[in-house]
């Protein structure tokens, strides 16, 4: 997947890449998007805070209230991938994602789909005249995603995160195996990609 820092309204990708969590767990992704087939799919990936103007930076599941300011400057997105942590959640994610989709006017079409229990989620969601798919990857066995670095540096037999992160772009099962909500939602997505010219891939 190749990752682009710009949500652009008139060319830009039709997929966001969005955290609720910060820095790190945007870059992480951003890593195993590219390890995923390379260039086959286009995703915007805005710094944080968003190179996008008048974006006040919220967290956790709150981060819904970016995606909704996003999408209405780019009416092309069709697919978001939400990484939050798995203490972004009080009780089910189906029932927590549901309220906060409503919490900031936005309303779930069907119902929410679960990919991998307690890790990926896919539902469509319907914001104004906007509808989209939101992909909601999960990190962390109890709390967050540190515990998945940790879970990688036992895999490869790394010492640090910089040098498992290293060792694991060698062998994407391997970021698979300890990311599983973020791999599994990126994977979703790549499966039904189109460019930015707007062809299949």
């Amino acid at each position: 997947m190749n990752v682009i820092s710009m949500l652009d309204a008139q060319r830009g990708p039709e997929v966001l890449l969005w955290s609720g969590e910060g820095h790190k767990d945007l870059r992480l992704a951003r890593g195993i998007a590219h390890a995923l087939n390379g260039d086959s799919c286009d995703v915007a990936s805005p710094n944080i805070p968003p190179s996008i103007p008048l974006i006040k930076k919220r967290t956790k599941l709150d981060a819904l209230g970016n995606i909704k300011d996003m999408l209405s400057k780019s009416a092309r997105v069709r697919a978001v991938v939400l990484l939050v942590d798995r203490d972004a959640f009080a009780r089910d994610p189906k029932s927590d994602l549901m309220k906060a989709l409503g919490e900031y006017g936005m309303s779930a079409d069907g119902e929410v789909e679960e990919i991998i229990a307690w890790r990926a989620y896919r539902l469509h969601v319907r914001s104004g005249s906007h509808d989209f798919t939101l992909y909601v990857a999960i990190s962390g066995e109890r709390k967050e995603i540190e515990e998945d670095e940790d879970r990688l540096k036992e895999i490869v037999g790394a010492r640090d995160r910089k040098e498992a992160l290293k060792k694991a772009k060698a062998n994407a099962k391997h970021l698979e195996e300890a990311f599983p909500g973020i791999y599994k939602a990126l994977e979703f997505v790549k499966n039904n990609c189109r460019s930015v010219d707007g062809s299949s891939r």
